[in-house]
């Protein structure tokens, strides 16, 4: 489909027009030969605390889920209580926040009695640019 519109464009010998259509957060577009783009995420307290409050849906998930071992129960309680430890900095680490945001949803989404804690973080998680 597009190489025949380009191809009528060619014809036409004008340039073809592209469309783009974004569903979701877009923190830059990038077209062109040495396009560059620098982009700043910031979470402001009212997303701060949905994530920290979906952390805590999570981790007593994480607590009550029958289907997890002793080790894997103690080892992700740990990464939900430094994911919030990181929310807690005054600029938190992007890529060690959304590590173990990516971490714990896998987890979560895998526990049969815990669905509302996924779409908890799921969501919070949006809301600060971090596609689950």
């Amino acid at each position: 489909h597009y190489v025949t519109i380009l191809r009528a464009a060619a014809a036409r010998g004008t340039p073809a027009a592209a469309s783009y259509v974004f569903q979701g957060s877009v923190g830059a577009v990038l077209t062109g030969q040495g396009a560059v783009a620098n982009v700043v995420q910031n979470i402001n307290a009212d997303q701060r605390e949905a994530l920290l409050e979906a952390l805590q849906v999570v981790g007593e998930a994480i607590g009550e889920a029958p289907e997890l071992e002793e080790r894997d129960r103690r080892e992700l309680t740990e990464i939900a209580d430094e994911a919030a430890g990181e929310l807690t900095k005054e600029s938190p680490n992007a890529r060690r926040l959304s590590s173990a945001l990516h971490t714990l949803a896998a987890t979560v989404q895998g526990i049969a009695s815990a669905p509302g804690a996924y779409q908890a973080l799921r969501a919070a998680a949006a809301a600060v640019g971090i596609n689950l």
